[in-house]
């Protein structure tokens, strides 16, 4: 993504990227490679920490690290990347596939050691689904954990993207005090459960009406949604909602996408040479594979202007 000049046309400076908890042992060479080019075209990356690669959860494995076990990978993370300091302390972690899903009090455990860690850095800490049964419940034995103080707080938020509503976003709302980043949105070109059903047949243009929508949301609840991460840039997979097909050509969300930046007078980026004045290193051209998940955004600015 970051090495895609249809990326840099966008003019995004926010990155998400999704990784194993343990990935700055397990994962370098992506990390590396994806880290150094989204710093040459001069975006932040905000690292989500989730499961374990071969975890399967609710099936087995599905590890939950002890807190010393995550603190010492988080350490080792920021030591090898000092240039990241955006983090979620956890992904949509009151979803079934991750071990936190019944442990709330852990997560907050999480969240606890990386700030620890991380003295400075933008910390997100309950990063949750919409819309999921007991979402309050959990957030409740979240917060009992984590202690008093504001925190900054995450949603996944496809729901009302994909149905044109706002229901789950203003109950999210409801729930919580404070900051909210959307930390996960987007278009569904198609959706397939894990035994193959397909239940949202493909449809690049249906996505691009939620990507339209989406921001549009984003800013209508401003000042307490702050900044919306779009997923993803690349399709694939059961849950598809890239921006760009497998094909190699652009979708029309990502047109919907372009539109929605350039009315809010968002500029594309400048190329990779004239961000480091040095012509563009062979790395800053190449894709890695298999890359983590990603997914890109902007802040919203004062007054609710753009979101993405």
């Amino acid at each position: 993504m970051v090495g895609d000049h249809r990326f840099a046309a966008l003019g995004v400076r926010h990155v998400r990227l999704v990784v194993p908890w343990d990935a700055a042992r397990t994962e370098r060479a992506a990390l590396d490679l994806y880290v150094k080019n989204a710093t040459v075209f001069g975006a932040d990356v905000h690292v989500a920490f989730e499961h374990a690669r071969d975890d399967r959860c609710p099936g087995s494995p599905c590890t939950l690290p002890s807190v010393a076990e995550y603190g010492d990978a988080v350490a080792a993370f920021r030591a090898r990347y000092p240039q990241v300091t955006t983090f979620t302390a956890w992904n949509e972690a009151n979803h079934v596939t991750q071990p936190t899903r019944t442990a709330p009090a852990q997560a907050a455990r999480y969240f606890a050691a990386l700030r620890a860690r991380c003295a400075g850095c933008t910390v997100v800490a309950g990063d949750v689904l919409a819309g999921q049964p007991g979402l309050g419940a959990w957030l409740d034995a979240f917060r009992a954990e984590a202690g008093p103080g504001p925190l900054l707080w995450g949603v996944h938020d496809y729901g009302d993207a994909n149905r044109g509503g706002s229901d789950e976003l203003d109950a999210f709302l409801g729930m919580v005090d404070g900051e909210v980043w959307i930390t996960e949105t987007g278009g569904i070109v198609r959706f397939a459960t894990e035994d193959g059903r397909v239940t949202m047949p493909y449809d690049e243009g249906r996505a691009a009406q939620a990507v339209a929508y989406a921001l549009d949301l984003a800013d209508a609840r401003a000042p307490r949604v702050t900044r919306a991460y779009l997923h993803s840039f690349t399709g694939g997979g059961r849950m598809d909602t890239g921006l760009v097909g497998t094909d190699g050509r652009t979708r029309p969300g990502y047109d919907a996408l372009l539109a929605h930046l350039r009315a809010a007078g968002v500029p594309p980026s400048p190329p990779p040479w004239e961000v480091t004045n040095e012509p563009p290193p062979l790395a800053a051209m190449v894709d890695p594979a298999p890359a983590p998940d990603a997914v890109v955004a902007m802040p919203v600015p004062r007054g609710g202007a753009l979101a993405l």
